[in-house]
């Protein structure tokens, strides 16, 4: 699994639990509970609930984070970028990849990136 715990009373312990407890409950009221803005308070656990709970379906995830409002754009960049490594270009459906403005940019990059760490 991806998500794990952190331990200690910093309260990135206690954001980062509420939202691994959360992964249960409805996206959209997860997030409007948490608050929708971008002070890490709110989207911190955000965060966390959309890794947790779409840790298999990140289109899904990518979805229902944009219903639930707010700050979206960046609980969506740090949950693609997290569960991308994770699981590669199959994390996202093919046709929202052959959709991409800069699909050859960004294969052309990867393969770059390939290249470097074989030699």
């Amino acid at each position: 699994q991806a998500v794990g715990t952190i331990k200690g009373d910093h309260p990135y312990a206690e954001w980062f639990e509420e939202g691994v407890d959360s992964a249960e409950l409805d996206t959209v009221s997860v997030i409007k509970d948490m608050g929708q803005m971008c002070e890490i308070e709110a989207a911190f656990p955000a965060t966390v609930h959309l890794i947790a709970k779409y840790e298999n379906n990140l289109a899904d995830g990518f979805i229902e984070n944009v219903m639930a409002g707010g700050d979206s754009s960046a609980r969506g960049l740090l949950v693609g970028m997290l569960l991308g490594a994770y699981h590669g270009e199959k994390a996202l459906p093919p046709q929202w990849q052959k959709e991409l403005v800069a699909r050859e940019k960004i294969i052309a990059l990867l393969d770059q990136i390939d290249a470097s760490s074989v030699a």
